[in-house]
């Protein structure tokens, strides 16, 4: 007997969960690529449709099970913030080692973070008025710079003066 097609939803998120519990096994977290493939599943799509579906909160299917399973393997919601905290964190570690967060533009974490383009961009977002209030407050209160050219110029300064 055929099995009715409403279990068929069911039975896919449940081979998808599975294979984003093993993802999670491998690697210490689901902030699965967009693109990535598992086992003839579009497992980064998916992973992607529950995050869509926990912030909107529209599809029926979506329940709270759903949500405690996920929740139970290391769902992380908010794959942006996710990723602005570890680039955060980053830049503190690199600040406890050089007593600065003046990063230089090539400067690439031992774990592969670009994070001197990131300050760089942050300072780009600051001046363009597109950096969140509560995140300029973090970055100021362990010394960001906005605009490291004026230090430059100080600096110019105070060496022609020494000179």
């Amino acid at each position: 007997m055929a099995r009715p097609k409403s279990l068929e939803p069911d039975k896919i998120w449940n081979i998808c969960y599975q294979l984003a519990k093993e993802y999670f096994k491998e690697h210490g977290d689901l902030l699965i690529p967009g693109d990535y493939v598992r086992d003839g599943k579009r497992l980064g799509a998916w992973i992607g449709t529950q995050r869509t579906d926990y912030k909107k909160r529209v599809n029926p299917c979506f329940t709270q099970d759903r949500i405690d399973r996920l929740n139970a393997i290391g769902m992380v919601w908010d794959a942006k913030e996710s990723e602005w905290q570890h680039k955060y964190k980053a830049l503190l570690t690199y600040a406890g080692s050089y007593s600065t967060v003046r990063v230089p533009q090539s400067y690439i974490t031992p774990d592969g973070i670009k994070l001197g383009i990131w300050v760089n961009r942050l300072r780009m977002d600051h001046k363009k008025g597109r950096l969140k209030e509560e995140k300029k407050e973090l970055l100021e209160q362990i010394g960001m710079i906005w605009e490291p050219e004026i230090l430059r110029r100080d600096m110019w300064d105070v060496k022609f003066d020494l000179l």
